[in-house]
């Protein structure tokens, strides 16, 4: 988190930097502040739908391998569908695949073990349109909202706050209202119970 703001905040410490010798390095004041509900859910078999564009993905690759094993030991007992994990699923999104496509490598890795669905967008590819998670999610809106209704799974968020937290629950309120027949106050409401239920979980900042 906070790369460029670091990036900007030490360039002239880091090496070819402008510093001069033995001056001191900047300072800087950090803090932990723990999300304490923005965890997997209580049924490892329950499936889990999560939105996480930039560096908002760090936690789901923890969540995604904590599934993962989960299903080796259901496997190794022989118990398949008895506690091992449910389906997985991952939105993500950056500006460039070959610049800023975070854990790539581990997401393809678990994709390949069959422990997770990828669904990535890239909105700076030159000479592509610019395609962000929310247009991926209504790509596969008939999907995505049979995972939410019939499958109770659970949707976490993480990320930017300012903007893609908003976007990204104003196109879940929009699939429902296009794609389920609910007027928007429904789809808002529904949006609200599902946060107080602990169905729709976000740790986002701005």
């Amino acid at each position: 988190m906070c790369t460029n703001w670091l990036q900007r905040l030490c360039a002239a410490a880091l090496p070819g930097g402008r510093t001069p010798d033995g001056a001191a390095g900047p300072e800087l004041s950090v803090f932990h502040a723990p999300n304490k509900l923005f965890k997997l859910p209580a049924d490892p078999a329950r499936p889990v739908l999560m939105v996480g564009p930039g560096t908002g993905v760090a936690p789901f690759v923890g969540f995604v391998q904590h599934r993962a094993r989960l299903a080796e030991a259901a496997a190794a007992e022989a118990t398949a569908g008895q506690g091992g994990a449910g389906d997985t699923w991952l939105f993500f999104g950056c500006r460039h695949p070959a610049q800023d496509f975070l854990y790539k490598d581990e997401l393809a890795a678990l994709e390949a073990a069959g422990a997770l669905r990828l669904t990535t967008a890239f909105s700076r590819v030159p000479g592509e349109p610019k395609v962000y998670v929310q247009d991926r999610m209504e790509a596969h809106a008939a999907e995505l909202l049979n995972w939410l209704l019939e499958r109770d799974a659970v949707l976490y968020v993480c990320g930017d706050g300012a903007r893609m937290a908003r976007d990204v629950k104003a196109k879940v309120a929009a699939l429902l209202v296009q794609h389920r027949g609910m007027v928007q106050a429904e789809a808002d409401a529904l949006l609200v119970e599902w946060t107080a239920q602990g169905k729709y979980l976000q740790d986002i900042w701005s």
